[in-house]
């Protein structure tokens, strides 16, 4: 893109980009510190940064809020309806949950269950991320 003149850089993803993407573009995203203080999402999101770093002395990736906002899941619909597979879909097309990652609410036609409230937008320039309002 920088050899045709285009910038920003236009990247398309479904989760945040990971440090190893923007330092090839120069710089270390960090988007919970540019959310707004009345984000629905942004007091979680750091409550799980504090208790990932305190337990593996670095912070996580969206990745990891994303794992474990799949691993509750899955223990709560089991522990509701147990491991029979049909139930256990119902259960997830009728839950919802406030996770690290995002808010979910499944329905039959939706199984990723994220909402756009739950969606940031995000532009790369050098040696930082820019939240898009």
């Amino acid at each position: 893109f920088r050899d045709v003149g285009m910038f920003p850089i236009p990247i398309l993803t479904r989760d945040v980009p990971k440090e190893k993407l923007m330092d090839c573009i120069g710089g270390k995203r960090q988007i919970v510190d540019k959310m707004s203080e009345s984000d629905p999402l942004k007091a979680t999101m750091v409550e799980f940064r504090k208790l990932y770093k305190q337990k593996f002395g670095a912070p996580p990736d969206n990745l990891e809020a994303t794992a474990a906002d799949v691993a509750d899941l899955a223990m709560d619909g089991l522990k509701a309806v147990g491991p029979d597979p049909e139930k256990l879909r119902t259960w997830l097309e009728t839950s919802s949950m406030k996770g690290y990652s995002a808010d979910y609410k499944m329905t039959a036609d939706n199984h990723n269950g994220i909402d756009k409230n739950s969606l940031l937008v995000l532009m790369g320039y050098p040696n930082k991320w820019v939240l898009v309002k």
